[in-house]
């Protein structure tokens, strides 16, 4: 990336006027123990007349980590987030980041994306754990992409995007669980429930039934990886309240999927045991507003069980195949580990698996 090729491309989208020539930028890296799949860095913009449209943005390329790389490369990461911003993101309008530019080589997974700057929002961390009124707002937020792809199993417009039960992810991510399931367990031990570590066997069995129970019913575009270190709350009134990154993993299945994540894996358990009803209602009532007329709440509920018990998945595959890299890292996998094998013994999931 040099200033004459970022000056051309911020020209090209009109986000730059013909005068503005940049002629560099002070670079500071981002995402460090947060991002597993990116490199991310924070860019100052240098003009050549002082000042221009665009004094900052993000830059966000391929993961340099060549373990994590792999993966990601592997489950089309870059090639969804480009997609992404290039065809879906108006259809959340405000609660997902400007993007400048975006391109993606499919074949070896090159990538870059140019993001408007929100380093002045505030970050999520789930290792702290979402407030009540966090997960309401990004709940509400999530439940309008849902909506506007619902029925994605029906939509030509949609036929390229993976499925739960697809190759991708009832294969490469399921035969991931498995390999890694056990050594999971184990090294993870202190944040385990004894319950689901006797399960062991019948879960890792029961993964492809879950993809199946997953690709039943309506399905709709998912972001994929709805957790607290991928959201921003504005601070300020000039600030959009919500906006949520990293497009990287957005799937077709339950639509409740993104909901079931964020609460058993980003909410702290009291917090949970003492909401998580009502925010699966929300959910419903969002739906419900936003045009969806084919999907009960009592629906809604029982898909929420199974697709909890199915996002212990996630919490396997980034504990058991990637490499957080430092202490922050894996508190984040801890405290994923921790929630999600609690709730699945709160809300008796195991009796789910055959």
């Amino acid at each position: 990336m040099t200033p004459e090729w970022l000056t051309g491309v911020l020209r090209s989208a009109g986000h730059i006027g013909a005068a503005d020539t940049i002629i560099g930028w002070g670079s500071s890296p981002m995402g460090v123990g947060v991002g597993l799949l990116s490199d991310l860095a924070r860019l100052e913009l240098q003009y050549a007349a002082g000042g221009g449209p665009v004094g900052s943005l993000i830059a966000k390329f391929a993961v340099s980590n060549e373990n994590n790389r792999v993966v990601a490369h592997g489950l089309q990461t870059y090639e969804r987030e480009v997609r992404f911003y290039q065809d879906l993101a108006a259809t959340v309008g405000q609660c997902c980041p400007v993007s400048f530019y975006s391109d993606v080589n499919p074949d070896n997974g090159d990538m870059v994306l140019l993001l408007e700057d929100l380093t002045d929002y505030r970050p999520g961390d789930q290792t702290r754990g979402a407030t009540l009124g966090e997960a309401q707002l990004a709940i509400a937020s999530v439940a309008r992409l849902h909506a506007a792809t619902w029925h994605a199993e029906r939509r030509e417009d949609l036929a390229w995007w993976p499925t739960i039960e697809g190759p991708l992810y009832s294969g490469a991510i399921g035969a991931a669980v498995a390999t890694v399931f056990d050594q999971t367990m184990q090294t993870f031990a202190a944040f385990v429930r004894p319950e689901v570590v006797a399960a062991a066997d019948r879960y890792k069995a029961a993964i492809p039934e879950l993809h199946r129970l997953m690709a039943q019913g309506p399905q709709a575009l998912i972001h994929g990886d709805f957790r607290l270190d991928n959201f921003m709350f504005g601070v300020t009134e000039q600030h959009r309240p919500f906006v949520m990154l990293d497009m990287q993993a957005p799937i077709v299945t339950k639509s409740i999927h993104d909901v079931a994540y964020l609460v058993t894996q980003s909410i702290d358990v009291d917090l949970r045991r003492a909401h998580e009803r009502e925010l699966v209602e929300q959910y419903h009532r969002s739906l419900v507003a936003l045009g969806v007329d084919d999907y009960s709440a009592e629906r809604c509920w029982e898909d929420y069980r199974i697709a909890a018990l199915h996002c212990l998945e996630y919490a396997i595959v980034i504990s058991g195949t990637l490499e957080p890299g430092n202490k922050r890292g894996r508190k984040f996998v801890e405290a994923c580990i921790q929630r999600s094998c609690q709730a699945i013994v709160d809300l008796d999931l195991l009796s789910l698996l055959p």
